[in-house]
């Protein structure tokens, strides 16, 4: 499908000449009775929200597609159009797969979620052991290992002080200190993820990557999402962020490399509404190890999976964040409802958009 926006380009050609980001709204035939989806696309395409929506949404109601399509550039400089193609980089909804292998190994006995997470990390032991209990695997899926996280100890604008290698980050983030007692407080840790991955590693003999391919992305058919890229990849985004009132195509000095089993992953709307679907249906680990999952702990998060109770509904799913991308990933499961938002301006309010959906879909 191609972006809609198309349809407005003369109309808007002067505006677009001064700014690529403005007057690029989706069009849609006038309906007498707006359908939620059609409220939907419209809350998307609202151009008096600062920055406009800008990437690809996929929404589901009732089991059913309402929503396919796409809005802005993925490249704002040649005024290359989004699609429902389009590869996003997902940041931290990320972590659903990389927690959901783990579950996947626990099942099949290789670990306990409260064993000793140096039990598989011995080369960690010195931070993960050092408080009056042992950081758990459990901790580490829940962030209540107190492992600090790694964009605490880097400026993310410093881009010529990266580490050079993802071993080299987790060398540094090993000589901190834990910031508090394990399971005593909860705090968001990439870290913690990135130490998951290497428990994936150390169970399965294999690279991150290569598990995920293996046990998730091939298996189910996720052929557009991926950590290194392929050579049939298709149209990628470009991520943009506001700098000094210029809005810059940021995401060429990002490093999904390091953010790996954290947040490194691209993909597609489709791809994402395939492991929803997936992963919901108990097709990737049992249904009661789907339940154990979704089950809120501190901050309503579970293992791997955020969750929020909008009007009476509970939605699961994931927000994630990186350098010139948004997305967001959820699912309401009495509804048979789903969002997938990719969006590559950083400065979207991305959360807020999607509290907003929350609420369409809950109001019919």
């Amino acid at each position: 499908m191609v972006n809609r926006r198309q349809m407005l380009a003369a109309v808007w050609a002067a505006g677009l000449a001064a700014c690529p980001w403005s007057g690029i709204a989706a069009m849609q035939t006038a309906s007498p009775v707006p359908t939620v989806a059609d409220t939907i696309d419209a809350l998307l395409a609202d151009q008096s929200v600062d920055p406009t929506f800008s990437g690809a949404a996929l929404i589901t109601i009732d089991g059913k597609v309402g929503l396919d399509t796409a809005y802005g550039y993925a490249d704002g400089v040649t005024r290359r159009l989004n699609t429902t193609d389009t590869g996003f980089q997902i940041a931290s909804v990320t972590k659903t797969f990389t927690a959901t292998q783990i579950v996947q190994l626990r099942d099949e006995g290789a670990f306990d979620l409260d064993d000793p997470a140096s039990e598989l990390l011995p080369q960690f032991a010195d931070q993960l052991d050092s408080g009056d209990e042992p950081v758990t695997i459990r901790h580490l899926l829940m962030h209540t290992s107190g492992v600090p996280d790694f964009l605490e100890l880097f400026d993310v604008f410093d881009v010529e002080h990266y580490p050079e290698t993802l071993s080299r980050l987790l060398d540094r983030i090993a000589v901190e200190p834990l910031r508090f007692e394990p399971g005593s407080q909860y705090h968001y840790s990439n870290s913690g993820y990135l130490y998951l991955g290497r428990i994936i590693e150390a169970v399965t003999g294999q690279t991150w990557e290569t598990a995920l391919a293996e046990r998730i992305t091939r298996p189910l058919g996720l052929r557009h999402t991926w950590l290194t890229p392929t050579d049939d990849r298709g149209p990628l985004a470009v991520g943009y962020l506001p700098v000094q009132g210029l809005v810059l195509p940021v995401s060429r000095f990002g490093r999904p490399d390091l953010a790996e089993s954290a947040g490194g992953l691209t993909s597609r709307t489709h791809d994402l509404l395939a492991w929803l679907d997936a992963f919901f249906a108990g097709q990737v680990v049992a249904p009661e190890s789907v339940r154990e999952m979704l089950a809120p702990g501190p901050h309503n998060y579970g293992l791997g999976w955020e969750s929020y109770d909008i009007g009476g509904d509970r939605w699961y799913g994931h927000f994630g964040e990186t350098i010139g991308f948004r997305s967001a990933l959820f699912r309401q499961p009495e509804r048979n409802a789903s969002i997938v938002l990719l969006a590559n301006r950083q400065d979207h309010p991305i959360v807020a958009t999607t509290h907003s959906i929350f609420d369409l879909i809950g109001a019919t």
